[in-house]
């Protein structure tokens, strides 16, 4: 049961995150696995084979990652990085907002941009209830989490969604009047925007394989 449901949450977290597993194949190879270690160590006849079995799979899952690793290279030589850093330096007092992405904001974050979404420990209420001035919606956002902002389906669509305890969606285009009113001036998407112009936006920088593309207000 345990193993079926940690396959079932790998399974759902797919849904809201693609590409949380490039393969499917990983979540079937992953609860066979379970269950196979399962049924070894309630076996009394098989029991020894339980320690044998968890070393093998250990192994081929990470005998070949190197556990030591010095200073900060992989994130601050990556050319991501160097692209927003540059940007964030030659403008620092100006506003981001990412898109469509759980793990983007925070290397934006890390080169000291002023990133408006992300994984927030203390909401930003101020800012939230910008875009909901009744606090309807103040049970989903004033919390510790991920605050992901989506593209809206509708022109002026703003709205808020619950996806887990500690990630919820801001459906906002970044046109929106209040973000250029508080001094939001660079959008970061993981793909190309086609209508970034229609919004006042056009594309400043692109990493392609990093999937980053940087929209700068008109």
């Amino acid at each position: 049961a345990f193993a079926l449901a940690v396959a079932l949450l790998f399974w759902t977290a797919g849904f809201y995150k693609p590409g949380f597993f490039p393969d499917r194949r990983q979540i079937g190879l992953s609860f066979a696995a379970s269950v196979a270690l399962l049924a070894l160590f309630f076996s009394e006849k098989r029991r020894l084979w339980f320690p044998i079995a968890l070393i093998g799979l250990l192994v081929l899952s990470v005998g070949a990652v190197n556990p030591v690793m010095r200073g900060l290279s992989p994130l601050l030589d990556s050319e991501g990085f160097r692209v927003v850093d540059q940007i964030q330096r030659a403008d620092p007092d100006s506003k981001w907002i990412v898109y469509d992405d759980l793990i983007l904001p925070e290397l934006v974050k890390a080169t000291g941009a002023r990133v408006l979404n992300g994984f927030k420990i203390v909401p930003d209420l101020d800012f939230l209830r910008r875009f909901d001035p009744a606090e309807q919606a103040n049970f989903l956002y004033n919390r510790y989490g991920h605050l992901v902002c989506e593209l809206p389906e509708s022109p002026g669509e703003v709205a808020f969604r619950f996806v887990a305890a500690d990630y919820y969606i801001l459906y906002l285009s970044p046109g929106d009047s209040e973000l250029r009113q508080i001094g939001c001036r660079y959008v970061v998407l993981p793909d190309i925007w086609p209508d970034a112009e229609l919004h006042g936006f056009s594309l400043l920088q692109s990493v392609p394989g990093e999937r980053i593309c940087i929209y700068r207000r008109l």
